[in-house]
């Protein structure tokens, strides 16, 4: 008989696969989630992430994360042109912040944020106009 995975086991899946893949990502990068698909038999996750950046440009990248050996594979990329790009439209897709929770022995003590800084601010959307021509 299957054993069908239940839909937090998806979600727990989920986070490992978010943990993997914003290792990937640079400080400041940025990256929108343009597809993403859960194979419950074999508890997969298959992702189409859009990054961007100041050396590689706009790009296409898919990914698999692997739950049960915790292993995320590259399945390529294609670099996309400014039209492509502009016709996404990349204000109605989800920008890719893997919502990672710390692990107990990560968090601070209150004694130890006293006084600290805030981080710094990511760059906004409007930090890619000049590559879009300036169109939204």
């Amino acid at each position: 008989m299957v054993s069908w995975p239940s839909p937090d086991n998806a979600t727990v899946i989920r986070l490992a696969r978010d943990r993997r893949l914003a290792t990937l990502l640079t400080e400041g990068e940025l990256a929108w989630l343009l597809d993403e698909r859960f194979d419950a038999p074999d508890e997969i996750w298959t992702i189409d992430l859009l990054r961007a950046d100041a050396e590689h440009g706009w790009r296409r990248q898919r990914y698999k994360y692997d739950a049960a050996t915790d292993v995320l594979y590259f399945w390529g990329e294609r670099p996309l042109d400014v039209v492509e790009v502009r016709a996404m439209n990349l204000r109605t897709l989800p920008r890719f912040a893997p919502q990672i929770a710390p692990s107990p022995a990560a968090q601070p003590t209150p004694a130890a944020t006293a006084g600290a800084a805030s981080p710094a601010p990511q760059p906004a959307w409007g930090a890619l106009r000049p590559q879009l021509g300036g169109a939204a």
